[in-house]
């Protein structure tokens, strides 16, 4: 019965009848039938339209396409839709649109442009704490630390966010080897959970905690050894030396 209606959506389209409800429509059947390049063309037929279906609805079919894994697809339509509604885009919208933006170029494994979208992304809503801390992990992961650390700052203060903040700031200082710098955090960071009742994340956090603890007394232990062995080393050249000067 989909087909169906998919069939007299088409028959209407050839007859010069169909509309932006209609185009919408058989784009969303394709989309359901997992059809996506016959889904893009319908979207596509609905903003060629001299009045263009509202956003909202085209911004949903491209996040559903790019949610079934339509990449392409929801690429494609993605950047029809900025070139459709250009300028007259609403905040709300440029927020959405990027946020999509950016999920496609993570799925895409498209580092560069995610970072981008996500950096126009903060720009654009600077209290998004979640799109934040992903910027922030970026940063963190191509070693650009002097970017990451301000922003992890920021998001540790944002009500909602905290404990999250804390726990991946400690994560990139625990990948510098800083395990002095992380064991604080992710005390406050379990800390808060036990706070919010949130005990199942108190207990990871901990037992994170205590794996860190231990990499620094094992970290403090090779650092002495390693001291002890230079000082033997080292007394052992000055001894050397004295017997020569002896002679």
């Amino acid at each position: 019965r989909v087909m169906d209606a998919a069939s007299d959506y088409e028959i209407m389209a050839r007859m010069g009848l169909g509309t932006k409800d209609t185009f919408q429509m058989l784009g969303n059947i394709y989309t359901s039938q997992n059809m996506p390049s016959l889904a893009l063309i319908a979207y596509e037929d609905a903003l060629r339209l001299d009045e263009p279906p509202p956003i909202d609805g085209m911004l949903g079919a491209a996040e559903v396409l790019g949610a079934r894994g339509a990449l392409d697809e929801s690429g494609e339509l993605t950047e029809r839709i900025k070139k459709v509604y250009g300028k007259n885009i609403e905040r709300k919208d440029q927020i959405r649109l990027l946020k999509l933006q950016s999920q496609l170029a993570i799925a895409r494994d498209d580092q560069d442009a995610a970072e981008k979208y996500l950096e126009d992304l903060v720009a654009l809503d600077e209290a998004d704490g979640q799109t934040i801390l992903l910027l922030a992990d970026f940063y963190a992961r191509s070693g650009k630390t002097e970017k990451a650390i301000p922003l992890y700052e920021k998001v540790e203060a944002m009500p909602g966010f905290e404990a999250d903040a804390f726990v991946k700031h400690a994560q990139m200082l625990v990948a510098t080897n800083d395990y002095e710098g992380a064991i604080p955090l992710l005390e406050k960071a379990a800390e808060l959970l036990n706070q919010q009742q949130d005990f199942t994340r108190r207990d990871n956090v901990n037992r994170y905690l205590e794996s860190v603890r231990r990499m620094l007394a094992i970290a403090g232990v090779a650092f002495a050894v390693g001291v002890a062995a230079v000082a033997d080393r080292v007394r052992e050249a000055v001894g050397a030396v004295e017997v020569g000067a002896g002679r």
